[in-house]
């Protein structure tokens, strides 16, 4: 079997198992209706052991059976997050490479994704506890820079990826993006990872990637939202600590709580005339600030 249509056939087996546990006759009964390319899927009790094993350490999906109800069950790894992604780029290429001939049918962002290049090389530095140098091209200056990193974690923000480390100059936690990296050394020397860094909330009181000044806290803010436009915010909350504080006929009223940086900011603007921020004070000022900044673009016209 093509490596392509092994993927395949794992996803279809997640996905049964994950709508609903079955017997190893219902799984295998499944697989037989569906055929990639006119390839025959059925499989022997033999091959889904197998497969059971390999789906667990590519997708950490861990399928056991169940001797009192006598069915295979979805058992999720720790890392489900991580779980999850896989999974989802695992639906888009099931759907991209069930047929030969969909491209008629589907339409792709033409923008190229820049940066995922790295991803490998500097995983298996954060990995390792490698220290990293490379040279980082800021958008708002011309030359690069070379720069040296302890990488602590890859994060992804806004369909970008970043690396985030200390910088042993300056003994601070700085971010990188990975469309700006280039010429990737990873050294043989390691490091050790600074105790007060906390990974699992570090990121915790921010809104994507940029973490504001030292002494910035997280404080509350409370957004009103048109009707339509609450139903995309209430489908895709804009932050773990979202809060509906009123959901009626006429408005949706939420509550955060954050740190205000540049990028909380432009998520607001995003949302244009459809969201309204009744408090705190500071983010009503600074929000009519910048819309009347844009609006100057358009009264001379």
């Amino acid at each position: 079997m093509k490596k392509t249509s092994k993927l395949i056939l794992y996803k279809l087996i997640i996905d049964k198992v994950r709508n609903k546990p079955c017997t190893f006759k219902e799984i295998d009964e499944y697989l037989s209706d569906t055929t990639i390319h006119g390839e025959d899927l059925s499989i022997s009790k033999r091959t889904f052991n197998r497969y059971q094993q390999e789906i667990s350490q590519i997708f950490g999906v861990d399928i056991s059976y169940n001797f009192a109800t006598e069915v295979y069950e979805i058992e999720f790894s720790e890392s489900e997050n991580v779980t999850n992604r896989l999974i989802e780029a695992l639906d888009t290429f099931t759907a991209l490479n069930m047929d030969n001939s969909i491209s008629k049918y589907i339409e792709l962002e033409k923008k190229p994704v820049a940066g995922t290049e790295n991803l490998h090389p500097i995983l298996n530095a954060v990995k390792q506890k490698k220290v990293m140098v490379f040279h980082y091209h800021k958008y708002w200056q011309n030359t690069k820079q070379i720069r040296t990193i302890h990488p602590y974690l890859l994060k992804e923000h806004g369909n970008r990826w970043y690396v985030i480390g200390k910088d042993p100059e300056s003994n601070k936690i700085r971010s990188f993006g990975l469309d700006r990296i280039k010429d990737i050394i990873i050294q043989g020397n390691t490091f050790n990872i600074d105790k007060t860094f906390d990974r699992s909330t570090y990121f915790k009181d921010s809104f994507g990637i940029m973490m504001g000044s030292d002494y910035l806290k997280p404080k509350k803010v409370v957004l009103e939202f048109t009707v339509s436009q609450g139903k995309y915010v209430k489908s895709l909350p804009l932050h773990h600590s979202q809060r509906v504080i009123e959901d009626n006929e006429e408005r949706l009223v939420i509550e955060l709580n954050l740190v205000f940086t540049f990028d909380f900011y432009q998520e607001l603007l995003s949302h244009g005339e459809f969201v309204k921020v009744l408090e705190p004070k500071e983010v009503r000022q600074e929000m009519a600030y910048r819309l009347k900044e844009a609006l100057k673009h358009y009264q001379n016209d």
